[in-house]
């Protein structure tokens, strides 16, 4: 089995973009996503095909958040995100499902 870090940073920079309320009228983002971890480990190939593990993003900011979710990097086509759009309430967190599927060869990237 290959055994892979996910560094979220990456993720985090592809929600930089997302859609955030602003203040009024100055055009400041008044609030931002956080995720729960600074990185996943996935364990997968050989005998495993694909392995999915979970973090939470929360939005703990005053206002509502709509996100576009992506993932980011040389390597982005091996990993599937649960969910690619989601809005999240002030205060409200939701658990994301990040899935790994090595490519057919393993190997240094």
């Amino acid at each position: 089995a290959q055994r892979t870090a996910f560094p979220t940073m990456l993720l985090l920079a592809a929600l930089a973009g997302c859609t955030q309320p602003t203040d009024n009228g100055g055009g400041t983002p008044t609030g931002s996503p956080a995720l729960s971890r600074d990185a996943l480990v996935f364990n997968a190939g050989g005998d495993t095909p694909s392995d999915t593990r979970t973090l939470t993003l929360s939005n703990p900011g005053a206002e509502a958040l709509e996100l576009t979710l992506a993932v980011a990097g040389p390597r982005a086509s091996q990993f599937a995100l649960q969910h690619t759009a989601l809005s999240l309430a002030a205060g409200e967190s939701v658990d994301l499902g990040v899935t790994f599927t090595p490519a057919a060869t393993l190997g240094p990237g």
